[in-house]
């Protein structure tokens, strides 16, 4: 459409008549420049506005997750655009196995999440960590997991069950070595009862 002289053009030979239909009804092209010069133009700011918003990238939110004595582990990032993402477990700095990956999934919001899985033992002192790196970080982000108390509870029994079996045993051998101690060489507290005994009879009879 020519808004400068309110025609139309035609881009074939089959919409000549079109064109030739159009261009005299002067009143509907002069609609058709307004809407170009005005609401059009007010629609294509405020979409690309509302576009710039929507497709900035977003930087994931990156959790480990556990739940209850289970022996998975889960890293769990969540709320990044765009969907392209590296997400990796370690295990002391070395590739962890991942079982389970739930590939990259949709976010009510627009944005998506991702999950990743790995065995664990509650008494593994390995130190396990999450790297991702997305288009909305600065650089890559690690993320440490951090047991929490609840989980280091088996653990713990444990150690205070051992620390009580040892303060026992070192109560009863501190005991018995007093006790043994405690006895002079050739002392029997039985002969010296008999012979207090004799004694007080020998007296009743005399």
């Amino acid at each position: 459409f020519d808004k400068e002289h309110l025609r139309w053009i035609a881009v074939g030979q089959w919409a000549v008549l079109t064109k030739e239909k159009w261009d005299k009804d002067q009143g509907y092209n002069q609609q058709w420049k307004g809407y170009l010069e005005g609401i059009c133009i007010e629609w294509l700011k405020k979409y690309l506005r509302y576009g710039e918003r929507q497709l900035r990238p977003a930087a994931p939110t990156v959790s480990f997750t556990r739940l209850g004595d289970s022996k998975k582990l889960s890293c769990v990032a969540t709320g990044f655009y765009p969907q392209s993402i590296e997400l990796k477990l370690h295990r002391d700095q070395a590739a962890a196995d991942v079982p389970y990956s739930s590939g990259v999934r949709p976010n009510h919001d627009g944005t998506y999440q991702m999950e990743k899985q790995t065995d664990f033992e509650p008494s593994d002192p390995a130190k396990f960590s999450c790297e991702v790196d997305h288009a909305g970080l600065s650089q890559k982000l690690v993320v440490f997991y951090e047991p929490k108390a609840d989980s280091m509870l088996p653990v713990i029994i444990g150690i205070v069950i051992a620390v009580l079996v040892l303060v026992a045993l070192a109560v009863v051998g501190v005991v018995l070595y007093r006790k043994k101690a405690g006895q002079k060489p050739g002392y029997n507290p039985a002969k010296t009862s008999d012979r207090g005994e004799s004694s007080s009879t020998s007296s009743a009879n005399a």
